[in-house]
């Protein structure tokens, strides 16, 4: 592919993952390579620029105005980077100019002072200042002027590409932060914009990230990096057309990034206000809610890999508020369900297999604001299951264990373990068994949705992290992965990291909140086709992610595939 057609299939191009910030480092790449824009045998060539650059630089240290300086070391064959142009030049970079100049002027004289936080890292951004008297800065600083570039030396504002030229400060000068290099270019004979982008260029940063000294977090790029630095000097009008070249396509860059984020705006407020539809209270028209989310389906989900993760959290919504499959009249209701699991808790505290508990408070008023469809009913969690549970067995039997590391944060990803000897592990770790529903308490693993199933253990149980909640379902009346979509619905983590007690990142949901919450209890026959349903919708979620990833990542490919080629393609072919 060559130039004009890459520019041909901008657009296409931007579309892609990271896209357009990757287009922005190939057209600075293109620009310093010769590749951006077309070469003019008419100009005249970059070596005779250099001969005047030179001649014109002596005559500024033979005034007086620059320092004469330590000469730098030829510039040798091994130094050259890349294939340039025939009329470009390969120099050092401080042979154009002179590196960390000084001025001169009265103490009163009002001039810019410029922060680190006034040198944007987007080019074309031109530094910011604020204005002082030169006195006041005169000493302690770096000193500039109008025309000027400017570089920060120190991590990690030069891997970020913090730069400049300066231009339209008060009295044409100043001085600003000590962590910046600066180039003041011999006048008239360069463009300090297309140094400006030579300094941006992606091989300019990774080659100094390598010359870099001191400690980390304190790492700077040393002053001979910058003036030894091999540089591609085109011809003078050359450099102007680069820098316009270069400003009319970031400003598309720009342009179209705009468009994108507007784009996905609507998508993800289109998704919301879809989604919100149809977890409203009952009255509002559930069918026509699911036609208008089938309707617009390539809309919400073609290109926005965040709508289908709140696709995932309102199936969840769906299915504890009796909205994501049909009642059925037969069904038996879940009024009787509870009859036979207080029966059977009962029976449990009767043979001394569990310890009587306080009996909950009733479920108030407030508690009752979401309308529960015919034959569910509400509950107390702690009245539908046994809390945090106690195993015992011999020490020598093994049994699995589960650190967090092993509990996830995706629904239908069942918890592992580690096979252990239980006389290891059963003091100092939470016990659970087959069958128990487990729920991280700590932050950020709640917020984050952690939880799971127990399934396959070792002779059937086990224990893990203390920083576990566990319930234990009566059985045959619960089924443990009703209650782990609860623990995954929005409702439920909400209200939860409202209650966590404890100071900033230890943060806790108390045992309180888990057995107190309002539970909605569905018929067992319903709960099964929940849990299906669920299952069904969060495969074509995992499908449809699959899909989305396929999609960025050939997309991403071939936009590595031009960048090579645009780059080195010409190199490579006439090396072979």
């Amino acid at each position: 592919m060559n130039v004009e057609t890459f520019l041909a299939n901008f657009d296409l191009l931007a579309e892609a993952p990271n896209g357009i910030p990757k287009l922005r480092e190939l057209i600075l790449q293109l620009a310093v390579r010769g590749k951006l824009v077309p070469q003019d045998p008419s100009d005249e060539s970059a070596s005779e620029l250099l001969k005047k650059i030179q001649a014109e630089k002596q005559r500024l240290i033979d005034e007086g105005v620059l320092r004469k300086t330590k000469p730098l070391a030829p510039l040798g064959e091994r130094a050259v980077l890349a294939e340039i142009p025939s009329n470009w030049a390969w120099t050092r970079i401080g042979h154009l100019g002179a590196v960390s100049p000084r001025n001169y002027a009265s103490d009163d004289e009002v001039v810019g002072f410029v922060p680190m936080s006034l040198v944007s890292d987007t080019y074309g951004v031109y530094p910011s200042y604020e204005e002082r008297a030169w006195g006041e800065i005169k000493k302690g600083y770096t000193h500039f002027a109008d025309g000027d570039i400017v570089l920060a030396k120190i991590t990690p504002c030069f891997e970020n590409g913090k730069a400049g030229v300066i231009r339209c400060l008060p009295n044409g000068f100043g001085a600003g932060t000590t962590e910046l290099h600066v180039l003041r270019p011999i006048p008239d004979l360069l463009v300090p914009e297309y140094l400006w982008i030579f300094f941006k260029s992606p091989a300019f940063t990774e080659e100094g990230r390598s010359y870099m000294t001191g400690t980390a977090g304190q790492k700077r790029v040393p002053k001979t990096y910058v003036e030894t630095s091999p540089v591609p000097v085109p011809p003078l009008a050359e450099q102007k057309r680069i820098v316009a070249k270069v400003d009319e396509l970031l400003a598309l860059c720009d342009d179209l990034e705009a468009k994108q984020q507007a784009k996905r705006t609507k998508q993800i407020a289109l998704n919301r206000a879809s989604l919100h539809a149809l977890t409203q209270p009952n009255g509002t028209d559930i069918s026509a809610s699911w036609h208008r989310v089938r309707d617009h389906f390539d809309d919400l989900y073609a290109t926005t890999p965040e709508t289908v993760a709140q696709l995932r959290q309102t199936i969840l919504q769906l299915a504890v508020i009796g909205r994501l499959v049909s009642q059925e009249p037969n069904d038996e209701p879940a009024s009787e369900l509870l009859k036979r699991i207080q029966v059977e808790k009962q029976r449990l505290i009767t043979e001394g297999k569990i310890r009587k508990r306080k009996p909950l408070p009733l479920i108030g008023r407030e508690e009752r604001s979401q309308e529960l469809p015919v034959g569910w009913e509400r509950a107390r969690l702690g009245e539908v299951g046994i809390i945090n549970p106690r195993n015992t067995a011999p020490d020598d039997t093994i049994a699995g264990f589960v650190p967090m590391s092993l509990v996830f944060d995706t629904f239908g990803r069942y918890p592992k373990y580690e096979g252990r000897l239980w006389g290891e592990i059963k003091k100092g770790y939470t016990h659970f068994a087959d069958g128990d529903v487990v729920l991280a308490k700590i932050t950020p693993c709640f917020e984050n949705g952690k939880a799971g199933v127990m399934r396959d253990l070792p002779n059937g149980f086990g224990a893990g992290t203390t920083e576990l909640h566990v319930v234990r379902p009566i059985q045959d009346c619960v089924m443990p992965e009703y209650i782990w979509i609860f623990f995954k619905s929005a409702g439920f983590r909400n209200s939860g990291a409202a209650q966590m007690t404890g100071t900033a990142g230890q943060k806790r949901v108390p045992k309180t909140y888990v057995e107190s919450s309002v539970f909605p209890l569905a018929p067992l026959a319903e709960q099964k086709r929940i849990v299906a349903k669920v299952d069904q919708l969060m495969a074509l979620c995992d499908d449809l992610e699959a899909k989305l990833q396929q999609t960025q990542t050939d997309a991403d490919n071939l936009l590595a595939a031009i960048v090579h080629e645009l780059v080195n393609g010409n190199a490579e072919r006439q090396g072979t």
